[in-house]
Order: structure tokens, then C-alpha cells, then sequence
């Protein structure tokens, strides 16, 4: 039984899943010329409750997820 594996590949799926989420969101706003602040307070933070510096780690690791499927 791989229990254990199987509760870390949800999590990384979930995760990545939030990570691409966080960054369609930023980058649908930012073309529209929204602060990363605005676009954090307005549409990020209610949606996730993410602290600001993980909304920029997200940012940054946006292009780089790698994809298994």
C-alpha cells in the first residue's frame, strides 16, 4: 500500500493547481493595468487567503510547474 506517496501527489496536484489559478488571475488583471498589490487585495486574497509574499512566490513559480500529465 503507497498511501503515504498517494497523499503527497494530491497535495502537489492541488498546489499546482493554485499556483496556475493565481497566475491566470494576475495575468488577466495586469493587461488591464492593475497594481500587483490591487490585484492580490481585490481578487487573490478572498478567493485563496494567501498571505502577499506567497501570492509572489506563486508569481514566480508560475513558469515553472511541471506538468506530468
Amino acid at each position: 500500500n503507497n498511501t503515504p506517496m498517494a497523499k503527497h501527489k494530491i497535495k502537489a496536484d492541488s498546489y499546482s493547481r493554485r499556483v496556475d489559478e493565481v497566475n491566470a488571475i494576475y495575468d488577466y488583471y495586469v493587461k488591464q493595468g492593475m497594481s500587483n498589490r490591487d490585484i492580490w487585495r481585490r481578487y487573490v486574497y478572498p478567493r485563496f487567503a494567501i498571505a502577499e509574499r506567497t501570492y509572489y512566490n506563486y508569481l514566480k513559480k508560475g513558469g515553472c510547474m511541471v506538468k506530468d500529465n
